[in-house]
């Protein structure tokens, strides 16, 4: 059944989103240099509980412990 806007109401708020969450590296999968930022690199990541779908290009100033950086080095 198709119903209008004003007869759907909100029965549960949504849940608030953390912003301020972490998120574990599980390895890096490559490099290369930023071309926003000359000199600085961009790392791909593979976000551990997370499918190759997921992976991000971060710089090395999102990362909490840059010990990842150097081993994958």
């Amino acid at each position: 059944r198709n119903y209008s806007p004003n007869q759907v109401r909100l029965i549960r708020a949504p849940d608030v989103v953390d912003l301020d969450e972490t998120y574990e590296v599980e390895k890096i999968l490559d490099y290369k240099l930023d071309d926003d930022n000359p000199g600085k690199y961009l790392y791909l990541v593979k976000w551990k509980h997370y499918s190759d779908a997921h992976n991000t290009w971060e710089p090395e100033e999102h990362f909490q412990d840059t010990e990842i950086i150097s081993r994958f080095m």
